[in-house]
């Protein structure tokens, strides 16, 4: 499931006749289609929140978005959630028919779109990975930026967040390994979206 994080058409003098639905369905027709082929899986369902007090959803709902309800008025911030006592209607739009089933049943994995050929994913043994050397993740990790004050510090944000990835992997057996508090620190101050893509982009090396 992917988020549509905005979408709005400005008024204007000349805007040609059902301009958002049209780039709406321009959008879905390939968004599962391109995710197969940049991340080797499927999307199943397309969701935004739209917020009523300043805008209608006029555009989604020429696309049939289907329209579920109000939030509780939550938003994201930094790793949590907070409440801004703003409710959004959700949206959502399936990008096969039996979208809500396969995302209900987790034993059913989703089918490729029409057209491509289902090909087996090997079982993920992170033993067999590659650690160091060329290719291997800590070759990888050290591309995430450290958000902490150098000062003081005695282990690498690659080192920890390898330790956290794959702890008994790595076999840590020195005779301070970071601690609690550091793997807590780093975590929590780690920034998400650079780890995923460094990590994501490391596993489609390893064909997993």
């Amino acid at each position: 499931m992917v988020q549509n994080v905005r979408f709005l058409l400005l008024p204007a003098t000349a805007v040609p006749p059902h301009l958002a639905s049209r780039i709406l369905a321009a959008n879905l027709r390939r968004l599962s289609r391109d995710w197969q082929a940049a991340y080797r899986h499927p999307v199943l369902l397309a969701e935004t929140f739209v917020d009523e007090s300043r805008f209608q959803g006029t555009g989604y709902r020429a696309a049939t978005w289907t329209r579920l309800g109000l939030t509780r008025g939550y938003g994201r911030h930094y790793h949590s959630y907070r409440h801004h006592g703003v409710p959004k209607a959700a949206w959502v739009y399936p990008l096969r028919p039996d979208a809500l089933a396969r995302l209900r049943n987790t034993q059913v994995p989703a089918a490729p779109p029409t057209g491509e050929v289902a090909m087996p994913h090997p079982a993920l043994h992170p033993e067999a990975l590659p650690m160091v050397g060329a290719g291997g993740l800590l070759d990888r990790l050290p591309t995430i930026p450290e958000g902490r004050k150098p000062r003081g510090l005695r282990h690498p944000i690659a080192t920890v967040l390898a330790i956290a990835q794959l702890l008994k992997t790595l076999g840590a057996r020195r005779a301070t390994p970071p601690s609690k508090s550091t793997f807590r620190r780093v975590l929590a101050g780690a920034p998400v979206d650079a780890l995923d893509a460094a990590i994501s982009r490391w596993l489609i090396e390893q064909g997993v």
